[in-house]
């Protein structure tokens, strides 16, 4: 079973001129782990993803993201 562990910090940057970018996430326990991103639209979607979902996750096991539960009325 994977274990998600919670999102504390993010950062991320594209280059231009390699078109190419980078996520770099910060785990609540401390760990840290960072991917190379070859597509804008991918690094579009996990920027989107980290700034407006509270709180996101991460398993190193699948290499996903995920967001926790949406509350409704």
């Amino acid at each position: 079973m994977s274990e998600w562990l919670k999102i504390k910090a993010y950062a991320l940057a594209w280059s231009i001129d390699k078109n190419e970018g980078k996520v770099r996430l910060l785990l609540d326990d401390g760990l840290r782990y960072e991917s190379n991103i070859d597509n804008v639209t991918e690094l579009a979607v996990l920027a989107d993803i980290l700034r407006n979902e509270k709180p996101s996750f991460y398993s190193s096991e699948k290499r996903a993201i995920r967001t926790g539960w949406e509350l409704g009325e």
